[in-house]
């Protein structure tokens, strides 16, 4: 693809656009082009909120594994950890 004075929003609109169009009309063997659509823009992430949520530059948004922290069910209380697994441990 050869684009003259264009940003970086404009290359990734005009790929997702050429992407989702191509998959939407040949879709790969199995899928039906009709059951499951691809829409663009695609959703974007900041490699920040990808690894503070997901753990990973490259999360797999198809299923919910976002990172859940725990850190204040495990302080410690009075001594001892708040977690009664790791008191015991």
């Amino acid at each position: 693809m050869e684009m003259s004075f264009v940003n970086e929003a404009d290359v990734m609109q005009t790929a997702e656009h050429l992407l989702a169009h191509a998959l939407n009309e040949c879709p790969p063997p199995g899928h039906n082009s009709l059951s499951s659509e691809i829409a663009s823009p695609f959703r974007r992430m900041t490699f920040h909120d990808a690894m503070h949520t997901y753990g990973s530059d490259k999360p797999d948004l198809r299923y919910g594994l976002e990172i859940i922290d725990f850190s204040a069910v495990c302080q410690k209380v009075d001594g001892n950890s708040g977690w009664k697994l790791a008191a015991k441990a």
